[in-house]
C-alpha cells in the first residue's frame, strides 16, 4: 500500500433524499484532496459501502477522467420494499444503459457481496453482476459466503479478512495500472 492515500468523507447522507447533497460533499472532498501535491489526481478510486451503493450510478454515468476504479462492498443497488432510490441513483439502470463502447471505457468495478445478505439486496447484486457481464463492464466479484451485511465491522473471520485483503489488493492494483 506504500504510495497510496485514503480519504474518508463525512458526507450528509442520512436518508434517501440526501444523495444529491452527499454527492456534492464527496466531489468537493475529492477535489480538495486532488489539490494536495502528494496526490495523483488522475488515479482516484471511490469505495462505497452498503447505502453508498446508489452512488455507483453517478460514477458509472459521469466517471470523469480521474476515476480509475469503483469499489462497492455489500452495496444496495436497487429499490427495496418501502425504500425507493431517488432519480439518478439507480446503479442497475446505469449499467443496463451502457453501450459496449461505454462499458469498455468505464472504470472497472470491484464488488464484494455477502452470502447472508437480505434477499432483496442480494437479488439486486446478482442483477447488477449479470447486467455488467451483458454490457461488457469489467467487474471483479468477491463473495464472502458466510459474511453478513457489515461483516468488515463485525468480529473478524478468516473469510472476511481474506476478502478485505483481496479487495484492497485489487483496488490498489487497478489504481496503479
Amino acid at each position: 500500500l506504500a504510495g497510496s492515500a485514503g480519504l474518508a468523507v463525512d458526507h450528509p447522507l442520512q436518508g434517501y433524499d440526501e444523495y444529491t447533497n452527499a454527492t456534492r460533499a464527496i466531489s468537493t472532498a475529492i477535489t480538495e484532496a486532488s489539490d494536495d501535491a502528494r496526490i495523483d489526481p488522475t488515479r482516484v478510486g471511490i469505495w462505497v459501502f452498503s447505502g453508498g451503493g446508489p452512488f455507483v450510478a453517478r460514477l458509472i454515468d459521469q466517471p470523469g477522467d480521474h476515476l480509475r476504479v469503483i469499489a462497492a462492498t455489500y452495496p444496495i443497488l436497487v429499490d427495496r420494499p418501502g425504500r425507493v432510490l431517488p432519480d439518478g441513483f439507480h446503479p442497475l439502470d446505469s449499467v443496463r444503459a451502457l453501450t459496449r463502447e461505454q462499458a469498455a471505457a468505464a472504470p472497472p468495478i470491484v464488488l464484494t457481496s455477502v452470502g447472508l445478505e437480505a434477499p432483496e439486496a442480494a437479488a439486486g447484486v446478482d442483477q447488477f453482476i449479470a447486467a455488467a457481464a451483458r454490457a461488457g463492464l469489467s467487474l471483479t466479484h468477491l463473495h464472502v459466503a458466510q459474511g453478513v451485511h457489515g461483516f468488515d465491522s463485525a468480529p473478524a473471520t478468516d473469510e472476511g479478512v481474506t476478502a478485505v485483503h483481496e479487495a484492497v489488493r485489487v483496488v490498489t492494483h487497478l489504481l496503479r495500472a
